[in-house]
């Protein structure tokens, strides 16, 4: 079996073998990029309603202890849009889904 070409080197560069640590990330790195769907979606939504109710709901909160921010507010719509929709939480496994 024929020893592996050495990659030629720019200026200023250097090669320095992989620890068992970072050939286990790469690898794990790699499984990600070739196994989950990496996917960039921007939508808007008017937060108007959202905000109204925050500012109203606000100081009472706070007097128990509370401080009521956006994420509850984006929790509970991901938790309920998962409920009548589950299928967005889908995943493939083999030739299923």
């Amino acid at each position: 079996m024929p020893a592996a070409e050495a990659p030629s080197l720019a200026p200023g560069e250097t090669l320095e073998p992989l620890t068992a640590m970072r050939r286990g990330v790469m690898e794990h790195m790699r499984r990600s990029v070739d196994t989950a769907a990496h996917v960039t979606s921007a939508i808007e939504v008017d937060m108007a309603r959202v905000v109204a109710l925050r500012q109203k709901l606000k100081p009472e909160l706070a007097k128990q202890g509370v401080n009521l921010t956006y994420l509850a507010f984006i929790a509970r719509a991901a938790v309920d849009t998962l409920a009548e929709y589950p299928w967005i939480n889908g995943e493939i496994r083999g030739q299923s889904i």
